[in-house]
């Protein structure tokens, strides 16, 4: 094969079918399913089958290119290509095109998934060779076409037409055909027409065509695809890509290349379809994931899952790390990924996807908060539905992050707790704004005792916001930094929280604070920001929690601040986290530990009575050298310094 071919890898998000393994944050093609080998990594070998390295290029969101770029470290950095944003399969063929014009124009781009599962390889690249001379001896664009082994209701399908000869092909090839149009996916008396009729192959979702080609339909169908791809060719160097990607991409027509372009194609003649007799499997279900899994006693059991059976079988169990009872069941998929808990009948099962679909009808989006000086901005994440039994969680962020850090567990817990998810982007919080990796302190970092108004203004903004939602069930959660103002919101505010979360968090500044800011506090500042001090007037139940191998904060400060706790007899639940980092990884995550530990308080306490806010109070802080004010009796709270003998 002379033609230079690039193999272009689509890592896309979660599967709504594979619902709790595969959420926002958890790709279907990460997942340690099969044989220890993740779906993208057999998916990389497919792609090295057919070019070297340095022609084979994934395209993913900005969420996964760290995890991409661990999980693939033969994958060059430059050939790691991220989308601003999701436009379907459409954009990223298109966004990846561009990108390959600038370096061959000639050439031929090969598409595929990255969380499908193909045996064996050898097969694949010879279906692959055939495609891509096709695509270059006859302009066509070619789909895979699989094979059909069963008459499935849950794939599309294409219907070939005339035979195709290549020149010089292979004597292993496959055949090749004319594609006369594309199907929806069809009832089962459907399907079962089209497995008897022998000309009708199921969809796989893995195309070749050359790149001059795809531009040539791109520009008559979808133009704007068509100005983005030619924008990224032309692009002197990295910045004007990622510049030029950021002008275009919105504006994209957000849908699939097969609507966009192959069904098109396919009405002018210009689809070619290989006879791709290969093992394949999209992976689409929970019945599909029990094909590949090994028996045992009947049913099918995960990695890292222990089966117990009495009087049951035909089972999906996926539970890492648990042992799993069944006692007279049949054909159920039982999921247990820690976060989520799936019951359900196989039978079923292409129904899990309504459960997905609620996570993702939580709404995120910003709102601007009026403060002590200014206006500041936070994020919401709202449940589908705010009702009188809907509560509030104040979220806050540590150094060197965003209202972003915490975005996606925002919205899980806004489904979880139904509750009105808040993260404010407090002042002088060190964040880059970075809307996935935080870190990198940009801003100027004083740890202002001010950060505690915007919190508390952002909490009060969101109460306005939702004013028949139930504003007794109101709690705070913090992470690290964000931990410091949990613990000083619960002393400063006691009436406004029925539940303090700190996760990992500072109590007080110390030398490693000073040296990494560069800044030196004098003594009144210190005193007015150290939690200790004011352990005597929380009121709310806490729950803090720590792992034993920070690095980041000691450890020894949450153990200072549970024995406070416990002298001055209040309410706690205490945990440390034997191994745990800053985050507790490896053993296990900060979020993970709060749905454990206050998962039942999340759910009912309440704290009945006025906030501060309502009582529109005015409490007196003396500090040495200094008395500090916090006013709660306008509109918006304020938090003021007067000095001695000013």
């Amino acid at each position: 094969m002379s033609e230079t071919v690039f193999p272009v890898i689509l890592a896309g998000g979660a599967s709504s079918r594979l619902w709790p393994a595969s959420g926002r944050t958890r790709p279907k093609w990460d997942l340690p399913l099969f044989g220890g080998r993740t779906l993208l990594a057999r998916a990389w070998a497919r792609a090295r089958a057919v070019a070297p390295a340095e022609d084979c290029f994934v395209v993913a969101g900005k969420e996964h290119r760290e995890t991409i770029a661990r999980r693939l470290p033969d994958l060059p950095a430059a050939n790691l290509l991220v989308e601003p944003m999701p436009r379907d399969t459409s954009g990223a063929v298109a966004f990846a095109a561009g990108h390959l014009l600038a370096r061959d124009a000639n050439a031929v781009m090969l598409v595929l998934p990255g969380d499908h599962l193909i045996e064996p390889v050898e097969r694949f690249a010879a279906c692959a060779r055939a495609a891509v001379q096709a695509a270059a001896q006859q302009g066509v664009l070619v789909t895979f076409g699989i094979v059909p082994r069963a008459p499935a209701t849950c794939y599309g399908y294409v219907h070939r037409g005339q035979k195709l000869a290549l020149k010089d092909a292979e004597s292993s090839a496959p055949p090749l055909f004319r594609v006369q149009s594309f199907k929806e996916k069809p009832d089962r008396a459907t399907a079962e027409g089209y497995l008897k009729a022998g000309d009708y192959y199921w969809n796989g979702g893995i195309f070749a065509w050359t790149l001059k080609t795809l531009a040539g339909e791109f520009q008559q169908h979808l133009p704007g695809h068509a100005e983005l791809a030619a924008a990224l060719a032309a692009a002197p160097d990295a910045e004007a890509r990622r510049k030029a990607a950021r002008e275009r991409f919105e504006a994209l027509k957000k849908t699939s290349i097969d609507y966009g372009i192959m069904e098109h194609a396919a009405k002018a003649g210009k689809v070619a379809t290989v006879a791709a007799d290969f093992e394949w499997d999209d992976v689409g279900s929970w019945t599909a994931v029990a094909a590949q899994l090994p028996e045992e006693a009947g049913n099918r059991a995960g990695p890292g899952t222990r089966v117990e059976a009495v009087e049951a079988a035909g089972n999906l169990v996926l539970a890492p790390g648990r042992r799993v009872g069944l006692v007279g069941v049949d054909g159920l998929a039982v999921v247990d990924d820690g976060e989520g808990l799936l019951v359900c009948k196989l039978e079923k099962d292409q129904e899990v996807k309504l459960i997905a679909q609620r996570e993702s009808a939580v709404k995120a989006f910003d709102i601007e908060v009026p403060t002590q000086g200014r206006t500041i901005v936070a994020a919401i994440a709202e449940p589908p539905e705010v009702t009188a039994k809907t509560g509030f969680l104040l979220i806050m962020h540590g150094f060197g992050n965003s209202r972003f850090q915490y975005a996606e567990t925002m919205k899980r817990w806004a489904l979880r707790y139904d509750c009105v998810c808040v993260s404010p982007e407090y002042r002088h919080a060190g964040y880059d704004a970075d809307p996935v990796k935080g870190s990198g302190a940009t801003d100027d970092y004083d740890f202002s005792h001010l950060q505690l108004i915007d919190c508390l203004n952002a909490y009060r903004a969101a109460r306005v916001k939702y004013p028949h939602a139930d504003a007794g069930r109101r709690y705070v959660w913090g992470g690290s930094q964000g931990g410091h103002l949990a613990l000083l919101i619960s002393a400063f505010a006691p009436r406004t929280f029925a539940l303090c979360v700190d996760a990992c968090g500072v109590t007080h500044l110390w030398k490693k604070h000073f040296d990494k800011i560069q800044k030196r506090f004098d003594e009144a500042d210190q005193a007015i920001r150290d939690a200790r001090r004011w352990v005597g007037r929380i009121r709310s139940p806490m729950v803090l929690f720590h792992g034993t191998a920070d690095e980041t904060v000691p450890v020894e400060q949450t153990r200072e601040i549970a024995g406070l706790l416990a002298a001055a007899g209040k309410d706690f639940a205490l945990r440390f986290i034997e191994g745990g980092d800053h985050f507790n990884r490896p053993v296990t995550t900060r979020e993970a530990v709060t749905e454990e530990m206050a998962d039942g308080a999340l759910r009912t306490l309440r704290l009945d009575g006025t906030d501060d806010f309502e009582a529109k109070s005015v409490e007196r802080f003396e500090c040495p050298g200094a008395v500090f004010t916090l006013d709660f009796s306008g509109p918006v709270a304020t938090f003021k310094r007067k000095d001695a003998g000013a």
